[in-house]
């Protein structure tokens, strides 16, 4: 066996040249990686997401779907393992969430868009007939990506990616909580408070009268020519009577 002392220059160059091959070889794969991972990034970033959940909205509980993400999802489904139950007291029965969750789609979704069904009261909400958990499955479609069902399928034609979550839904966790006003209702209060701030008081026109005229005929046509005065002045100043 040859000792590293007796390689030729022949050597040292195949050596290298097969190093070279590795290195680059393994920098090629590291980048088809670092691709592949900024690919799903960016799909992931790009993706629609959709939500839901059980809102509180004032005195009403809701049930919210929401798309949070920046692209529209297509073909929306919802299910439940247990049909979500208004209490007796409310007096809802909301046809469109019972609808939704017996299958029926909704055929698109933009971002930024949510959706709500109003199907009972916070203060019946918590009655321990009603008071239950909730595994809500929302799927829906990615109608810019398109794939294959399998990549070596050649002659299937592709479809939109679809896309599954799984949520947990109860309002348990509200029990005795404080909960937030909706934002109409803080709207109403500053709106009154804006108008009580700005509303002009009604200035007094009034004209003193000489007493020593009383009862005389000049006296009699001062004062109707005074109040006459007052009544013009009244109807000339504009938003005084609102």
């Amino acid at each position: 066996m040859e000792t590293v002392s007796a390689w030729t220059a022949d050597d040292w160059a195949a050596l290298w040249t097969g190093c070279g091959v590795a290195v680059t070889a393994i920098a090629a794969i590291l980048a088809l990686v670092q691709l592949r991972t900024y690919t799903r990034e960016s799909l992931d970033r790009a993706r629609p997401f959709v939500i839901v959940d059980f809102v509180f909205v004032g005195d009403l509980l809701q049930f919210h779907i929401w798309n949070s993400s920046p692209s529209a999802a297509s073909r929306v489904r919802i299910k439940s393992d247990k049909p979500i139950r208004s209490s007796d007291d409310s007096g809802f029965r909301n046809a469109g969430l019972e609808e939704l969750l017996a299958g029926r789609v909704i055929p698109h979704l933009p971002p930024g868009r949510m959706i709500a069904w109003t199907f009972d009261m916070s203060v019946h909400a918590f009655h321990p007939e009603v008071l239950d958990d909730y595994l809500v499955t929302v799927t829906y479609e990615d109608p810019r990506l398109k794939r294959r069902r399998a990549a070596w399928r050649l002659w299937e034609p592709k479809v939109p990616v679809e896309y599954s979550e799984e949520y947990a839904l109860s309002i348990r966790h509200y029990n005795e909580a404080s909960v937030p006003r909706d934002d109409a209702t803080r709207i109403v209060e500053v709106l009154r408070e804006i108008r009580t701030a700005v509303q002009p008081k009604r200035p007094s026109f009034r004209v003193p009268r000489s007493d020593g005229l009383q009862g005389t005929a000049e006296g009699i046509k001062l004062d109707a020519e005074l109040s006459a005065r007052e009544r013009e002045a009244s109807v000339e100043a504009p938003g005084l009577n609102d």
